[in-house]
């Protein structure tokens, strides 16, 4: 049965923004981002709805139905605009019954930086401020409003405004208070792990970051062992990612618990496969399967059989130990693989023990 639902967010113009959110029972992945659709969206608007929905669908309590959600936006809203986020995440919750869809009209005001741990943030600057003063102007008597929390003086007495019509407003910090639920954050765990990248010269060599983001999931929660990785368009790559950690997960006992995920990496311009190790390592410490460095997991390794816990070679050992080398912090621990050896390997042991830090070469990930 086809659920509909609509929740207006405020425009810098004075106009409001609808966000109309339909639902039909699907059949396969609940977390597929397939099945949430933009319609006459631009590409980048499109790949920022799928993802605060899908991220925000995480802090979800219980939800056991499969839907796929068609989005209506009605005016567009310009490329650095953000403060329909909390809107979209209220309609696509509405539209699946997750809240309830009978008050008259609902209204939101809200961003974040980090949906899946269900914060709930005002817009950067006075820009929270002046949409605060264009929603209370379009308020009704009966209106049901949810908005961002802002400790900001002249945001502060914007939302007095707000709290002053006859209007039900709910000032919002995290997701969970859409529906009197706690806070989401507290069962979140996040990780990260930096690998090094080398370019065709010593001024493109970086240490890049990979993060996961682990929740808890729900015995009856669908799709409870759900991996996503964001930002990555190219399909065959975030299959690959996936296959890395569910292959790597494979070596754990079979009675750990199940996890939804996030996959995050800080840029995309490599080709190689020499991140595996960092991923694998930045998800067993968000997971609690390895005790977290000091500092930072500096890793480069990769696997052909990750399902039996093997660290294999890669490419670039010199140029790549060189960047360790000079990266070094301390309380950093560095892992190689044990292909590994020479003097490029030995120098880097002795700058990592002068550095506070430590180094091994590993042949499995469950030592």
């Amino acid at each position: 049965m086809t659920r509909e639902a609509t929740c207006y967010a405020p425009m810098a113009d004075g106009q409001l923004m609808a966000i109309t959110a339909v639902a039909n029972p699907a059949q396969g992945s609940h977390h597929s981002l397939a099945a949430i659709k933009l319609v006459d969206g631009q590409q980048a608007l499109q790949r920022r709805l799928r993802e605060v929905v899908e991220v925000a669908r995480l802090t979800e309590f219980d939800d056991t139905t499969q839907w796929k959600l068609t989005f209506y936006i009605e005016p567009m809203p310009a490329g650095d605009d953000r403060a329909w986020e909390l809107a979209a995440i209220v309609a696509d919750r509405m539209a699946r019954g997750v809240l309830d869809n009978s008050a008259r009209r609902v209204l939101a005001l809200g961003c974040s930086d980090a949906w899946e741990e269900g914060r709930v943030q005002p817009l950067p600057g006075t820009a929270h401020s002046l949409y605060l003063n264009r929603l209370a102007r379009q308020l009704k008597p009966g209106d049901v409003v949810f908005v961002a929390q802002e400790d900001d003086a002249l945001a502060a007495l914007e939302t007095q405004s707000l709290l002053s019509r006859d209007a039900d407003v709910t000032l919002l910090s995290h997701l969970g208070g859409l529906a009197g639920q706690p806070d989401p954050a507290a069962a979140v765990r996040r990780a990260r792990a930096w690998f090094p990248l080398v370019g065709s010269n010593e001024q493109q060599h970086q240490l890049a970051w990979v993060e996961v983001t682990v929740l808890p999931a729900g015995a009856t929660t669908a799709d409870a062992a759900a991996i996503q990785v964001l930002g990555q368009d190219n399909k065959g790559r975030r299959e690959q990612m996936i296959t890395v950690l569910e292959q790597a997960r494979s070596v754990d006992p079979v009675h750990v618990d199940k996890w939804q995920t996030l996959v995050r990496f800080q840029r995309w311009d490599f080709t190689d496969n020499s991140f595996e190790l960092a991923l694998v390592m930045a998800d067993r410490i968000a997971r609690g399967r390895e005790v977290p460095a000091p500092g930072r997991v500096l890793a480069s390794g990769c696997s052909s059989r990750w399902a039996r816990g093997r660290v294999e070679n890669v490419a670039g050992m010199e140029p790549k130990c060189a960047l360790l080398r000079d990266s070094l912090m301390p309380g950093d621990r560095i892992l190689l693989p044990p292909a590994w050896e020479g003097q490029a390997v030995e120098t880097l042991r002795m700058a990592a023990q002068q550095a506070g830090a430590s180094l091994a070469r590993i042949e499995r990930i469950n030592w």
